[in-house]
């Protein structure tokens, strides 16, 4: 598929349509696209998880979430407050990023070797995404596929 201006504009829409499978060119073009905005993006790599935990581990380290956040309930509440900024003292937001990508190269290896977990990625995205569109951030899930 290729990643035309308004295809890449699917991905600041606030919408049900979160979760994508895009080829790497089509990727490139997404991330080239936003680079310079305010947009957070995050790649984990499909080739490192073989299991849910390895999957909460990858995502919680990329998006520098506490060491405790390890579980699928976890990520799920994590997930919900990433595009957000907090005071020193986590009391108060003090920005807001309009949208956050999850980037997942090596989609293929993942879905094929455990997908189970990369299901369950998809049931927590969704449902964090809801709750952020009620804050007016668009969060998407794009798989890069071969």
């Amino acid at each position: 598929m290729r990643a035309d201006a308004r295809h890449v504009s699917w991905y600041t829409r606030v919408s049900w349509d979160c979760v994508h499978f895009e080829s790497p060119s089509a990727v490139q073009q997404i991330k080239a696209a936003l680079q310079d905005t305010d947009y957070r993006s995050y790649p984990i790599d499909g080739l490192t998880i073989g299991s849910t935990r390895q999957m909460v581990t990858a995502i919680a380290c990329e998006m520098g979430f506490p060491s405790f956040v390890r579980t699928l309930d976890g990520l799920l509440e994590y997930l919900k407050t990433a595009a957000f900024d907090f005071s020193n003292d986590d009391t108060q937001v003090v920005g807001q990023a309009p949208g956050l990508l999850l980037f997942v190269r090596h989609a293929n290896d993942w879905l094929s070797n455990d997908p189970s977990s990369a299901g369950e990625l998809i049931s927590v995205w969704l449902s964090a995404a809801e709750d952020m569109s009620k804050e007016g951030v668009a969060a998407h899930l794009v798989f890069e596929i071969q």
